[in-house]
């Protein structure tokens, strides 16, 4: 799969834009197309965090073999506040048609972004990242009641139409049994002038 950076492209887990190989800033496409910074990579589990597909670490361990081993460097402050006004703006355009892949996606971007910084740097920040794991679990929860009330449905109608086969069972029941009795009482009466 072929990746195509344009001028400012961010890495899509640090929300940083790409750079130099020496700062592990140099994009690096995995396997199933996701394009990120090598030093999120070096970082992360080998499971891409979009899709969740898992790729092989060898590729990019030997790239950063050919560099030496360059400790990750923090974001300077400029590319922290510039990443974290991003965050920002991209809470702030969610609305209640968002789905839960895209509110995850936000949500994980998010802690990660705010796990990188100083503590209590971005309070405003976190408090929107907490509401958005808020509304997250909230619609995890409204789907699964979804699915629970479609199931009940499909259950009620199931049953309804079991309803309805054994009314028509009844009823066939009840014809014949009318006709055994009517059957019985005719046979019976023929029985006793017979014999007295």
């Amino acid at each position: 799969m072929q990746a195509n950076l344009g001028a400012g492209a961010l890495c899509q887990l640090c929300l940083e834009p790409f750079g130099r190989l020496e700062d592990l800033k140099a994009p690096f496409v995995i396997k199933c197309g996701h394009v990120f910074c090598v030093g999120c990579l070096y970082d992360a589990d080998p499971c891409c965090r979009i899709c969740r597909i898992t790729y092989d670490r060898h590729s990019y361990e030997r790239l950063l073999a050919l560099v030496g081993s360059i400790p990750r460097r923090p974001p300077s402050p400029v590319d922290a506040e510039t990443a974290g006004q991003r965050l920002r703006d991209e809470i702030a355009r969610i609305n209640e048609w968002a789905s839960v892949e895209v509110l995850q996606e936000l949500y994980d971007g998010g802690r990660y972004f705010l796990d990188i910084q100083p503590r209590n740097r971005f309070k405003d920040l976190e408090s929107s990242v907490r509401l958005l794991g808020c509304l997250l679990q909230t619609k995890d929860t409204l789907q699964a009641q979804v699915a629970l009330a479609n199931t009940f449905i499909e259950r009620l109608h199931q049953l309804n139409s079991d309803k309805v086969s054994l009314q028509l069972q009844l009823e066939e029941m009840e014809r014949r049994h009318a006709a055994d009795r009517a059957f019985i009482r005719d046979h019976v009466a023929d029985l006793l002038r017979r014999d007295p």
